[in-house]
């Protein structure tokens, strides 16, 4: 989904590459399990997920709700579009 969104929610998605763009509100993402997610985002919150990567752009430090072992990874956006 390229267009701009007010806020998202991403639920119970599994083995997905999901990717966003400008998301003006807050981005959740919840039960999430062997994905990556590509967003541009004015925040993210991040729980009950395993195995997730996101890579993300957004104004404030992402927030996550769960424990060391989920391997939930964070790093910088990197796509464009036109």
């Amino acid at each position: 989904v390229l267009a701009p969104l007010p806020s998202t929610l991403l639920s119970g998605l599994s083995n997905c590459l999901v990717v966003l763009g400008p998301v003006a509100g807050v981005l959740t993402v919840q039960r999430c399990e062997r994905c990556q997610i590509v967003a541009l985002c004015g925040a993210v919150v991040v729980s009950d997920c395993k195995d997730v990567d996101l890579y993300i752009c957004t104004n404030s430090p992402p927030i996550y709700l769960g424990v060391a072992g989920d391997n939930v990874k964070f790093g910088p956006y990197n796509t464009f579009y036109s």
